[in-house]
């Protein structure tokens, strides 16, 4: 009787072993699944910035990708660089400065970028796709009133291979100047910033005194911030505001440049020019 229970015991502890070994077997097995499934939906495109010595990198996946190591390839060795440790949400976009020890040893040579999950990523240097954004204003030139506005339409397209970047309008209008003078009288002039005006007091006659006043107030779009859809078209409704300003100068003209920069770097990406004439 006490043998039959020993063999009992044994047979069930050889056979909770065998159990539990298989199931552990089953649980990495599915585990391993699991990895192998989210590091397939990992999507990196990778952008060397030689000029600025970093990577620009935008995630065109559906899944978040942990960034773990840079590495420079060599001929027979690489540079590691890490761990870096940073998380890229889907369609979002990061930048990450290269060591400066690698600055003089770019050319020629690979930089990848390697994720949590195993996957590598080759860096690739800017090529024209960067300039391939098309960019133009409904309306070449429009007539601005004293303390008016008026508006107009910027288009936006780009070409199906190019990224899914996200991109920032600017307005540059800081050439928008009038022109006038004062004459008849020697004059002491000063600037009044709150104003944005000049006050002149001019006692004695003399020779015409000349200055410069910007007459454009501001420049807004009802979309600033634009995730760029390769071969769709992205409309944007562009308002130049004039200054309620004495004395208003008809006649002038000036261009209002928009410009669309790369939101992660900066880099200007494409501009379109608009004539505004006072009236």
């Amino acid at each position: 009787m006490f043998m039959t229970f020993i063999a009992i015991s044994i047979l069930s502890a050889v056979f909770i072993t065998m159990y539990l070994y298989l199931l552990r077997t089953q649980t990495l097995a599915t585990e391993a699944q699991r990895l192998y499934a989210e590091a397939a939906q990992e999507k990196l495109e990778v952008i060397l910035d030689k000029d600025h010595n970093r990577v620009n990198i935008t995630n065109t996946g559906g899944i978040g990708v942990v960034v773990k190591y840079l590495a420079l390839l060599k001929e027979k060795d690489a540079l590691i660089e890490g761990p870096i440790d940073l998380t890229i949400p889907p369609g979002g976009n990061l930048s990450i400065s290269l060591p400066t020890t690698w600055t003089s040893i770019l050319n020629g040579h690979h930089i990848l970028v390697l994720t949590e999950r195993g996957n590598r990523f080759m860096a690739e240097l800017p090529t024209l796709m960067e300039k391939n954004l098309l960019m133009t204003l409904d309306d070449s030139s429009l007539s601005l009133f004293q303390g008016g506005s008026v508006s107009t339409t910027l288009r936006i397209k780009a070409p199906q291979n190019y990224p899914k970047w996200q991109i920032k309008l600017v307005a540059d209008f800081g050439n928008c100047t009038m022109e006038n003078s004062l004459t008849g009288f020697s004059c002491n002039c000063f600037y009044i910033w709150w104003m944005e005006s000049w006050i002149c007091i001019c006692p004695e006659e003399t020779s015409p005194l000349t200055y410069q006043y910007k007459f454009i107030d501001k420049v807004t779009f009802d979309k600033s911030l634009i995730t760029i859809t390769p071969g769709t078209e992205e409309k944007v409704t562009v308002t130049i505001y004039a200054k309620d300003i004495n004395p208003w100068t008809s006649g002038t003209t000036c261009y209002v440049w928009v410009k669309a920069l790369n939101a992660t770097t900066g880099t200007l990406l494409a501009d379109a020019g608009l004539q505004i004439i006072t009236e």
